[in-house]
């Protein structure tokens, strides 16, 4: 699925007008997972 922009609009500078989209950074398929080492053990948590 194609990322839908979260606003839409219009940069004007003077007398050029140039149309701009906000697109997120992030998408739902790409989550991000932090892992927390556990100091007595050394072995890798989720978080």
């Amino acid at each position: 699925m194609a990322p839908r922009a979260n606003w839409k609009g219009f940069l004007r500078l003077s007398l050029v007008t140039c149309p701009v989209a906000l697109y997120p950074a992030t998408s739902e398929s790409e989550k991000i997972a932090f892992n927390q080492l556990n100091r007595a053990t050394g072995h890798a948590s989720n978080i």
